[in-house]
């Protein structure tokens, strides 16, 4: 939440949390692999940067697909995948994604 992300910023400024421990994130890419939800193709890709949203590299995503999947994203961040797709429970169109580890450039 902000708050957290705010006592983070303010460790990092001042000194108190090494970076490294922040930057040691796993990018994460949540691949669409089965669709029945007209915003969503099989192949769709969004990317995690750390915290971020990678704009540039994403699709679109769907709120409630973010809702359903971040609590996964940020443990696959931290280094704990699941290796069975994550499903977004929107109505009936039944969106799953797998998460994968991206490397760091």
């Amino acid at each position: 939440d902000w708050v957290d992300a705010f006592v983070i910023a303010d460790h990092l400024r001042f000194g108190r949390i090494a970076k490294e421990v922040y930057m040691e994130e796993s990018r994460i890419k949540a691949v669409v692999v089965r669709s029945g939800c007209p915003l969503y193709a099989v192949g769709d890709a969004v990317y995690f940067d750390g915290p971020l949203l990678d704009k540039g590299k994403s699709g679109n995503l769907c709120m409630m697909a973010l809702n359903a999947i971040f609590p996964f994203v940020y443990a696959a961040r931290k280094g704990v995948l699941k290796e069975t797709p994550v499903q977004c429970p929107d109505c009936e169109e039944h969106v799953e994604f797998m998460l994968q580890a991206e490397p760091r450039d």
